[in-house]
């Protein structure tokens, strides 16, 4: 859910329950979707090691990776190899460069 605080800056809330349970049937299930995906978009809201494998997945179909780098993680770091475009807001950016944004 998307709210806005008094000054109309969104968070978000989120209940993460079955996005932690995706495993290797997601990632096949995902891998085999790559197949005639155009593009592939991912966020943090799933195991990291899941979205992890699946933008590797797409780099070696060469479909073009999307990241959504939220919730901030300091393991995107681990995925820059594999993303072609990322996406962070102004949080996000900060978390990931330590630069704030304005």
């Amino acid at each position: 859910m998307i709210l806005l605080d008094g000054e109309r800056q969104n968070y978000i809330v989120q209940v993460r329950g079955a996005n932690l349970m995706a495993d290797e049937a997601e990632v096949a299930e995902a891998t085999s979707a790559l197949e005639t995906a155009d593009a592939l978009m991912l966020q943090l809201e799933l195991p990291f090691d899941v979205s992890l494998r699946v933008a590797q997945e797409a780099r070696r179909a060469g479909v073009p990776v999307i990241w959504d780098p939220a919730p901030p993680s300091p393991d995107m770091e681990l995925a820059i190899g594999s993303v072609d475009v990322i996406t962070p807001n102004q949080n996000e950016a900060l978390f990931l460069t330590g630069i704030e944004v304005t």
